[in-house]
């Protein structure tokens, strides 16, 4: 009998104890509950305000409401699209919770002659896998790249009776091919496709800046030209750039200055809007907002310029780091307040970077994140999805992918070509490597 009463104050005690946690149980949810309703409702204010702003949105600092902390920020994927995530972080019944919002926003009036290239990739880069190729009959190499519309649109240093613009069809990666070819000049040293014309750098002084309308690809005419008033002997145009309307374009190292933008939102009446005295040749542009990244020449290898009056262009920042003045900057590209800069290599053991990771929220004062020493000039970077890929004269790998997307340069592929890598652009998943042999082009794919 006693046994029997020691088993039921037994069973009492669990029935009492496990409708108390139950009771507890339901409790916490019950607050969970409305904590995560609450939060929810703090994150679609906080998105909803990011989308008024739009593309401009910039992050405000946390905000806090009693139990309850947002956090707002913005994750670039390129320079016309980034993610905005709006996160409130809170704890309930002692449990830290939190609320997540993502939305996608871009630049859409200033999208015209951005990159085609998808905002991530499926497949991986750790293998990078050569695709189709073409080569040039006439033998001339080729200086950059640009694909558009699967359309690959490719500059060639010609010598004035060679063909010097070629249009590829890349529909099929397999098997790319020429579609038609045109002589504009002496040969171009760098091409960008805007809607239906390309606008490129003119190896001549007689007209640094051609536009060539390709609205029908496979018949490609050179429709206008601009010579460049100031530009003494030997400034010839050697690099291009368009943003919202406005192309511009770098010279070789001459007596005048080195620098143009002109207006071409008329392709046939490109208006001239300013100029600057660089002191040496520009060899890759890169524009966004207000400023305009130069890769020169000189011991001030990166220059950032404040273009917001065309008028009256003045330099805001330089960087330039250790190693010789032969060690010029030849390549920019930048997102979200990065930048991976490309140098021209140094001497063989001297143990000098060439490639660089740059923080260039402040342009007046640059700051190095990162760099690395791969022993060969870097040509052309493109980013994307935290990778930065390379164009380099590096024998087996012409081609190098690098990520950089935890404030460090780690190397992570690399695909041998035929010859030097000169440009580089991407459309969809795929990469396309201008060089600077008797292969004009080659195709590149993740594995």
């Amino acid at each position: 009998m006693t046994l029997e009463i020691v088993m039921c104050l037994a069973l009492a005690s669990l029935f009492f104890f496990g409708t108390a946690a139950l009771v507890l149980s339901n409790q916490d949810m019950q607050v969970d509950s409305q904590n995560d309703a609450y939060a929810l409702k703090i994150s679609q204010a906080g998105m909803e305000t990011a989308m008024v702003a739009g593309f401009n949105f910039a992050p405000p600092p946390d905000a806090v409401d009693g139990n309850f902390t947002e956090h707002l920020q913005t994750n670039w994927l390129t320079g016309y699209a980034k993610e905005i995530t709006s996160r409130v972080s809170f704890v309930s019944s002692g449990r830290p919770r939190q609320t997540e919002l993502n939305s996608l926003v871009t630049d859409s009036a200033n999208a015209l002659g951005r990159d085609t290239c998808a905002l991530g990739f499926s497949g991986s880069w750790q293998n990078p896998k050569l695709r189709g190729a073409v080569s040039n009959p006439q033998g001339s190499p080729s200086t950059d790249v640009d694909v558009n519309n699967n359309r690959a649109y490719v500059a060639v240093n010609g010598d004035g009776n060679l063909d010097d613009f070629f249009v590829v069809d890349v529909s099929n990666l397999d098997h790319p091919v020429i579609l038609n070819s045109i002589t504009t000049g002496p040969g171009l040293n760098a091409v960008q496709i805007a809607g239906d014309y390309a606008f490129a750098a003119n190896s001549s002084v007689k007209g640094q800046l051609e536009i060539i309308k390709i609205s029908d690809p496979a018949h490609p005419v050179l429709v206008q030209h601009a010579e460049f008033a100031d530009a003494a002997a030997e400034g010839v145009g050697t690099s291009i750039y368009y943003y919202n309307g406005r192309v511009y374009v770098g010279t070789a190292k001459n007596d005048g200055p080195e620098f143009y933008i002109y207006d071409v939102s008329n392709p046939l009446a490109p208006q001239f809007l300013g100029e600057f005295e660089i002191g040496s040749q520009v060899n890759k542009i890169y524009v966004y907002g207000t400023y305009a990244y130069l890769a020169t020449g000189d011991i001030n290898r990166l220059r950032i310029l404040d273009v917001s009056n065309p008028g009256a262009i003045k330099e805001v920042g330089d960087f330039s780091d250790v190693g010789g003045t032969a060690q010029s900057g030849e390549s920019v590209a930048v997102l979200g307040g990065q930048t991976v800069f490309g140098r021209a290599g140094g001497l063989p053991g001297a143990h000098i970077p060439e490639l660089y990771l740059l923080d260039v929220n402040h342009p007046s004062a640059i700051g190095k994140l990162d760099a690395a020493d791969i022993n060969m000039s870097v040509n052309d970077i493109f980013l994307r999805g935290g990778l930065a890929f390379l164009a380099t004269n590096k024998s087996g790998a012409q081609f190098e992918v690098y990520n950089y997307s935890s404030g460090r340069l780690n190397f992570l592929a690399s695909a041998a070509l035929p010859s030097d890598a000169v440009g580089l652009d991407c459309d969809g998943e795929n990469f396309f490597v201008a060089q600077n042999g008797s292969q004009i082009l080659q195709i590149i794919s993740a594995q």
